[in-house]
């Protein structure tokens, strides 16, 4: 009885090895990417909203740069209820969750993904790298538990909501929420008028459907020192031009192209206009609890059919009114 234990245990032995050298073979330079825990499933009968990316579990050809080695065609899905990047390896129909602090960046739906500014923690898509002018721009996405559905006062599905910001970061390193033209314009008095010219003329709208179009356009057309950038091994780095021995230096171009005017005698605000600007303040604060207030409504799931179709008419007007108080706010701010 033991000679046959021991032909069995040969047997198994000798099939996990097969098995396991089909599966490096077919993995190849990507066997350390699929080294990890098992992704556990998410049950629909305990969870009424999907946690993935566009609220799907569909996977994404992309690629991931993992300890500093950049992995191509990759099929990956990301979490943002866990934030975390989840591989499926090439043989094994079973998807992996790789160690996610070795993942410098990865790529997938057209849009690069690195670690949030703020949180280390979290993934955000980067929208401008700085090549331009300096500026980074990123927008954070994830998803938190908001509470359990009941159904005659038993708890059965658990939901989520969405919380996002966009971040700018500015050449020395400072880190700011934006929403719109007014908000990049703060940070840049010496060029509202281009920023507000820019945003007018191209008629940009900060609706949450256009925003992250619109910022990134407004963030490019703000002039600024470029960060040359190199990508060895995936990962991003700010190179700064060497200076060759006894070339002169050359001041410093401080013209915003043809925005620039030369510098004239500011008048002071009349009082009317005092008072109009201080108006704005306080209604686009007003206007702006609004919004929150509408959207998280519509995603709070106990708003009745209604009320719904009323706030989603309001939704679009409201933005508009922001937009048109924000550039109005931009020109008194000049003065």
């Amino acid at each position: 009885m033991r000679k046959y234990r021991l032909v069995f245990a040969f047997l198994m032995a000798t099939i996990q090895h097969v098995g396991a050298q089909d599966y490096f073979s077919s993995a190849s330079d990507f066997a350390r990417l699929y080294v990890g825990v098992v992704e556990p499933q998410y049950s629909k009968s305990l969870w009424h909203d999907i946690p993935y990316y566009k609220n799907n579990a569909d996977l994404y050809k992309g690629r991931i740069c993992y300890c500093g080695v950049v992995y191509d065609d990759v099929q990956l899905r990301f979490d943002l209820f866990k934030q975390c990047v989840v591989v499926l390896p090439p043989v094994e129909r079973v998807f992996c969750i790789p160690e996610q602090e070795h993942i410098d960046w990865f790529e997938m739906d057209g849009h690069r993904y690195v670690r949030d500014p703020e949180d280390s923690l979290r993934f955000a898509t980067l929208l401008c790298d700085g090549s331009k002018n300096g500026i980074r721009l990123y927008h954070s996405v994830w998803k938190i538990f908001d509470r359990e559905i009941t159904n005659d006062g038993k708890k059965y599905r658990k939901t989520l909501t969405v919380e996002e910001h966009y971040t700018l970061m500015t050449s020395d390193g400072g880190i700011y929420h934006v929403k719109r033209a007014s908000d990049i314009a703060k940070l840049f008095p010496e060029q509202k008028k281009q920023i507000r010219h820019f945003a007018r003329q191209n008629r940009l709208s900060f609706s949450k459907r256009e925003r992250e179009n619109s910022l990134v356009k407004v963030v490019e057309s703000i002039s600024g020192t470029p960060i040359s950038r190199s990508e060895e091994g995936g990962v991003w780095s700010e190179n700064t031009p060497k200076q060759d021995k006894g070339e002169k230096k050359q001041p410093a171009d401080t013209s915003h192209s043809s925005f620039h005017t030369p510098p004239s005698t500011k008048r002071k605000m009349t009082y009317k206009e005092k008072r109009e600007f201080e108006q704005l303040e306080l209604d686009i604060a007003a206007l702006e609890a609004e919004k929150k207030r509408i959207e998280e409504a519509l995603c709070g799931g106990t708003t009745s059919v209604d009320e719904i179709t009323a706030m989603s008419k309001r939704l679009p007007l409201l933005n508009d009114e922001l937009d048109e108080k924000s550039l109005r706010w931009l020109e008194l701010s000049e003065i």
